[in-house]
Parts: C-alpha cells; structure tokens; sequence
C-alpha cells in the first residue's frame, strides 16, 4: 500500500512537472508568437513610411531656418516629440553640428524647433495641434540656430522618425531658380572699395551686417550710384554697378518674365525724393555683350511709405524667349537715371536684403499613352520624360552606320536604338564588333580609354531623384565569344556637373561561364545599382560607367545602339524596355462637315499635375502636334491642329481657362505622319491649389474642302522618332513654391 501512495506521488509530480513544462513552453510560444506578430507590424509600418524633402527655389538662410518635407507613404507619421534633427551647418566660426529637440508650441529657442504648419496636398493648412501629419500631407518645420547659418554645400538637416522614415534636407543656401548679388567671391567682413563685375551666384548671402562697398565714394553702408548713367554701355564706373555670373555649367533658358529683386533707396534715405534705376540683363561670352532685356522704374517719391530705409524694388523683364549658351555668363547691370532727383543707394550680400535675379524654371512636357484616371473622368499623361522605360546605350554618331573609333564619352539617350546592325565601335582597337574594354580598369576614376567606356545622358531639365535599384541591362560576351571564361562588369553611376563627378552608387555583373549555355554569341546580363534617395539635380548630368574587373578571364566586349541589343539603364519605378514605347493614335473626325472635334479616345486631353509648381509664366509655349492626315496622293479637307488650355481640379472641375483654339498648327496636307508646330503664349496664372491640374485637349479643326476625307490622327508616345517629333509642349515656364 505504502509503494503504491509512493507511485502515486511519484507520478503526481511527473504530471505536474510535465504540465509546468508544457505551461512554460506554451507561454514561450504564444510569447513569440506575440513578438513576431509585432515585429511583423513594425516592419510593415517601416516599409509603408516615408517621409521626403519638398523641392523648393529658396532657402532663406539665418538664425531660423524652413523647410517642407512631405509624407509620401501610406502610414501617418506622429509622436514629433520622438523625431531625431540633426543639422549640419557652417556658421563664422566654422562647421557646427546640432541635435534639435522638439518645442510643442508656436515658439522655439536655439536648438529646438517647432511644426510652423501641416498643409494638405491642396496647400491648405491643416490642424497643426494634432502633430500628425497623414499621407500626402506636408510638415513645415522651423528651426533655431543660436548663430547664423552661412551658405555652405555642407549644410544639411537629417532628419528621422520613429517609424524608420529618414530625409536629408538640403539647406546650403543654393537656389536652382536664381542667382543672389554678392560684394565679393567670399563672405565680405569689413568695408571695401568699389568695384565692378561682382560676382552673382545660386548662393544666399551670410553676412548679416551690411558693409561699405564703395569707401572710395562714401562711408555709408551699402553702394552708391551716381545718377546720370546714360544706358547699357555706360563706363562711368561711379554710374553703373554690375554683376557676372560664373560661366555657365549649361545652357540657360530665359523664358517668359525675369524678375530682379533690387534693396534700393534714395541717397541718406530721402523719402520724398524722386528716384529712377534702369536695370539690364546681359550675355558676356568673355570678349562682348549682348543685351536681352532691360526695364526702369522711375517712382516719385521712391520711398512712398516714408519708411527711411531701403525698399525691395521688383524690376520685371517680361516676354523672354533667350537662351544663354553654356560657357557664357549673365550679367545685371544696374544704372541712376537722370530721372532720380538725387544719387540712388543699393543693398545686397546681406541676409536682410538678398538682392537677386530670379527666372522660371522651363520644362517639356511630352504626350503619352499611359492613362490616368481624375474624378469621373480619364485622361492622357503629360510628363517631364519622353518615357519611364530608361535610358538606352548609344554611338556617336547614332544611329550607327558604320565603324568608328572609340570614344571616352557616348551618349544615353530617351530614343529606342534605330538599326538592327551592330557596328565596329573600336576600329581602332581591333576588328570585332560591338566595343572591347581590357581587364584592369581602377574603378570610377579610370581613365584608359581601353579599359573604361562612358555614357552621359543630357542635361537633365529637372532635380532627378533616384531612389531604388537602377538597372543595367547589358548585351556582353568574353573576348572571343569564350564560352568558359568568367565575365564580370563594375557598373558605376555617377553625377557629372559639368567639371566634376560624383559617385551615386556601383555594382558588378559576374558570371564563372558568362556564356553558359555557350551560344557563342552575345548573352543578356543585368545588375542592380542600389541608390538610396539621391538627386541628380537639374542641368547635371546622369553618367553611366563600365570597366572589366579583375575577376574576370580578360577583357570583355559589349553590344549596344542596335534594336537586337538594346543595352539600356532603367532608373527605379520604371517599366521593362519597350521598342516603340507605348505608342498610341488617337483620331478625331468631323464626318465631312465644318466643325471643330475632339479625339474619340479620352476626348484628346492630356493632363499634367502641379504639384510644387507656384505659378505658369506667360513664357511662349513652342507645340508640336505629332498627326496624319492621309498617305501621300490622298485628298483631304482643310485640316489643321489646335488645342485648349485649361486649369482642371482634382474634383474634375474647370478652375480657369488660360486658352480656347490656340496653337493652331497650318493646315496638314496628306502626306503621312508628320510633325506641324505652332506656339501659344499664356498670360501668367498663379496656382489656386496644389492639387490641380494642367490639361491640354487636342482638337481637329476642318475649315473647308469638307467634302473629303475629314480624319485627323493625333500620335502620342513613339520611341521610334526623335524627340522632336514627338506630340510635346516646350518652354513651359512655372515659378516654384
């Protein structure tokens, strides 16, 4: 009996230990059960987070900084208190580093910073209290250094949020819509004598005290200019004071109204005096001038407001259509008209007075087949790009008719290659088709032509930002098209500003047997380039660069600028590499009557958001209709091409109409696809809400001969034919938020 009670307890207490066991584990269990569960939700919400900065054209440098970023996720963003600042910046004494804290009101102290607002993507301002700022919302955040920041490409506030968002907000001071009036190349610190050609550059001024520029003339702070001057020749330095830029990195488009931003006053802040300053813009090719435009503003009194200091003056240069070529320099050139009662004072170089000329930012706009679809309604795209299907690898010339030498720099173009026959594009190496580089290439900087090749895109007309994996697709083979050689291409990408480079990122392509299958011919490679929120900003240009690893057998030969390889570099969000694009016809008849017509598909409208945009210039608009009429020999109505310009909002209501039947093309006889022009000039339109729209309808206007065929085809999105063929608006002026 007595064993048995001892059995009995003996397995009570196995039961037990086996049932703490099992509790415990099953805890351990639903514990991480639990832990990944959450984990799973934090990644998720890490992924869906994303925060950006909001392009804009001014940083106003100081004691106080703003700036924008925008939540671009699908996750709100909150909890600011928890959000790491940290701005790197250069002040008088040199390079400060900082860590911001948060201040939860409406004021901040050096060190902190504040949510000066959140806007809505219309623009509008939202309740900042709440502190969360949902997807598509903008945070505007202020903060407060205790001593002013200078001008610096050193400048920058990271910024990050608990969820995992990161940004890097530029904050040197450059401005890509302008160039700022300086008294010397560097931060000035005491009085000067006066001076001519004075620099003008992107940069804000640092300087919060304003010096003497001209001790030789007065000892007032500040410049003085005679009046007198007698036009855009004058050479009385005391008449006249001017500005250069540096040469310029590309070509700039003067387009529409160009405004100069001049602190002027009349001498010892008179304040019933008449004053009167004629102002000229200039291009200076090193040796002569050419005038572009020139404005006076004569005011009487200058100072009406009797304030006694100096006043923001805004000379406006209206109907430009100039191009400054790359090389040269823009000049301001300022004079005292005999209509001053007495000699007139400017201010610049200060950040209390940032005198500064300011032009539009130019943009094309170009017709595509993809769709979109607002409010009810769907609608065509219009966008920056000819295409989102990448950058194809071309010779020079292009397309290639015949063998050429090697050249260290080619081109990467937007256009499908145009022949199906790959050329010798190293004659001058060997006799192979395609072009060779030799193993052993250093890397970015290589620069042996026989073991580097080169490619540069153009001038981008816009801030580009890469962010993602850019993908290389490249035709390659091991010299001799060995089919056991191993293969391996460094892939860089850079961002060239005209006098240096940047590496963005790189990437190798290896393969042990690059010809696996050993076709004995040219095989399709791809490697990734991981970029991570880069900008090429805009007039720069995106380089793509390939040398031969060690790891490879030896050299390697590659095949582009042929439609059977068409080697291509795809930036990230963008679609697989299609031939013609995505090619679309849209037509519009009027069924042999006089009338006007749209396009039955989407009515012929094409849309354009404008986001980050502050207004349209009245820049002249040059439109190319890409359209068909008939084959050559066939009778056809009068036909011609024109089109409406309209403001569109995101509810699909007409906000305002900037024009009815303009760009009206001439009359398009048949003779096959082709291209008609024709220009339109907007008035300037301020944009009433972030969220709208820019729409252009496409119409077929038939005027006579109606009797005959009355079909107009409009083409949109045709990789096949250059650019300029293509159903595009050029020269769009827009100013920047």
């Amino acid at each position: 009996m007595g064993a048995l009670i001892i059995g009995l307890v003996a397995f009570g207490i196995i039961i037990s230990g086996v049932t703490a066991f099992a509790q415990t584990t099953l805890n351990d269990a639903l514990g991480s059960s639990q832990a990944i569960r959450e984990a799973s939700e934090t990644i998720g919400v890490s992924n869906r987070t994303r925060i950006a900065p909001v392009a804009v054209c001014e940083t106003t440098l100081g004691s106080d900084v703003t700036f924008e970023l925008e939540n671009t996720g699908t996750e709100s963003l909150h909890s600011p208190t928890d959000w790491d600042l940290i701005a790197v910046y250069v002040t008088s004494t040199g390079l400060q580093v900082t860590r911001l804290s948060y201040s939860n009101g409406t004021t901040a102290a050096a060190g902190e910073w504040i949510i000066a607002d959140i806007l809505a993507p219309s623009g509008a301002s939202e309740n900042v209290a709440r502190g969360i700022v949902d997807p598509g919302e903008r945070v505007q955040i202020t903060a407060i250094f205790a001593t002013p920041i200078w001008a610096s490409t050193s400048n920058t506030i990271s910024t990050s949020t608990p969820s995992g968002a990161t940004a890097e907000v530029d904050i040197s001071g450059s401005n890509p819509c302008g160039f700022y009036l300086h008294n010397s190349t560097s931060t000035s610190t005491a009085d000067t004598p006066g001076a001519i050609d004075l620099p003008a550059t992107a940069f804000y001024p640092s300087q919060t005290t304003l010096y003497n520029y001209d001790t030789n003339e007065d000892a007032q702070p500040g410049n003085v200019i005679e009046r007198g001057g007698s036009d855009e020749n004058e050479n009385y330095t005391a008449r006249y004071q001017n500005w250069q830029t540096g040469a310029l990195a590309a070509g700039l488009e003067l387009q529409g109204t160009v405004s100069l931003n001049l602190w002027a006053a009349i001498a010892n802040f008179n304040t019933t005096a008449t004053g009167s300053l004629t102002a000229y813009l200039r291009e200076y090719n090193g040796s002569s001038y050419t005038e572009i435009a020139s404005t006076t503003i004569t005011e009487a009194p200058w100072d009406a407001g009797a304030a006694g200091t100096w006043i923001d003056t805004t000379f406006s240069f209206n109907g430009l259509d100039y191009t400054i070529a790359q090389g040269n320099q823009l000049e301001i050139k300022v004079i005292a008209t005999n209509a001053a009662d007495q000699d007139m004072w400017i201010a610049y170089d200060i950040q209390s007075y940032p005198s500064k000329v300011q032009f539009p930012l130019v943009r094309d706009l170009y017709a595509h087949g993809e769709q979109i679809k607002v409010a009810t309604s769907t609608y065509y795209e219009l966008l920056e790009l000819s295409h989102d299907t990448g950058y194809y690898l071309h010779n020079n010339p292009t397309p290639p008719s015949t063998s050429t030498a090697a050249q260290a720099d080619l081109g990467i173009t937007l256009t499908y290659p145009g022949t199906a026959t790959l050329q010798d594009y190293d004659s001058d190496l060997d006799t192979e088709a395609g072009r060779t580089i030799a193993k052993g290439g250093s890397g970015a900087d290589e620069t042996d032509i026989n073991q580097r090749q080169n490619w540069l895109s153009r001038e981008l007309t816009a801030d580009t930002l890469i962010n993602g994996n850019a993908v290389v697709e490249i035709w390659g083979a091991a010299q001799g098209f060995s089919a056991t050689s191993t293969g391996e291409l460094k892939l860089f990408l850079r961002d060239y500003n005209g006098s240096t480079y940047t590496e963005v990122a790189s990437t190798s392509i290896t393969a042990s047997a690059w010809d696996s299958a050993a076709s004995g011919t040219w095989v399709r490679k791809a490697g990734e380039i991981a970029v991570s929120n880069y900008t090429v900003a805009n007039g720069n240009q995106l380089e793509l660069k390939i040398t031969v690893g060690d790891g490879s057998s030896g050299g390697m030969m590659i095949a582009y600028d042929t439609s059977v390889y068409p080697s291509a570099l795809r930036l990230p969000h963008t679609s697989v590499a299609k031939p013609n694009g995505n090619p679309t016809t849209v037509s519009a008849d009027s069924g042999n009557t006089v009338d006007r017509v749209r396009p039955t598909e989407n009515g012929g409208r094409l849309l354009f958001p404008l986001t980050g945009y502050a207004s349209i210039t009245d820049a002249t608009w040059d439109v190319s209709y890409r359209v068909w009429t008939g084959d050559s020999g066939d009778s056809v109505a009068d036909i011609h091409a024109d089109m409406d310009v309209t403001i569109r909002t995101a509810s699909g209501d007409v906000r305002a109409t900037l024009g009815s039947e303009v760009a009206e093309s001439s009359d398009i006889a048949a003779s096959g696809w082709q291209t008609k022009t024709a220009t339109f000039t907007p008035t300037h339109y301020d944009i009433v809400d972030q969220t709208d729209y820019l729409q252009i309808d496409l119409f077929a206007d038939v005027n006579g001969n109606e009797s005959n065929p009355t079909q107009l085809k409009f083409r949109l999105d045709d990789k096949t034919v250059s650019l300029t063929n293509w159903t595009h608006i050029e020269n769009i002026g827009f100013l920047r938020n």
